[in-house]
């Protein structure tokens, strides 16, 4: 039975038409139809530059294959980027709030150890 959540967002799912790589489907998404369709295109785009024209069921499966995992090395690349620079955004509040302390509490600025 389902949930009365799973109601409550299946009234905001919207039907969406894609097509990629020759191939036209709908899905039932609950973010904006313009985003999911540009989404779309560009993975279409993508595959089609490795395609080249060329199509073969078997030799597409490949090319899309392709096409996900360079997406998703550009996914696992930006998070561990984003965790660097999360930590070194840390890392340099820190030392400020060390600097804004010892003004309040003497009135004197610590030299900086960058």
């Amino acid at each position: 039975m389902p949930r009365c959540e799973d109601k409550v967002l299946a009234r905001f799912m919207r039907n969406v038409n894609l097509n990629v790589a020759g191939v036209t489907f709908s899905i039932r998404s609950d973010g904006d139809p313009q985003y999911i369709e540009s989404l779309a295109s560009e993975l279409a785009a993508k595959f089609q530059a490795l395609r080249k024209g060329k199509p073969r069921v078997d030799q597409d499966l490949k090319l899309m294959t392709m096409v996900a995992l360079g997406l998703l090395d550009e996914v696992h690349s930006t998070r561990a980027n984003l965790e660097v620079d999360r930590e070194e955004s840390h890392r340099l509040a820190s030392a400020l709030l060390a600097q804004i302390d010892a003004i309040l509490m003497n009135g004197q600025v610590q030299p900086s150890s960058e």
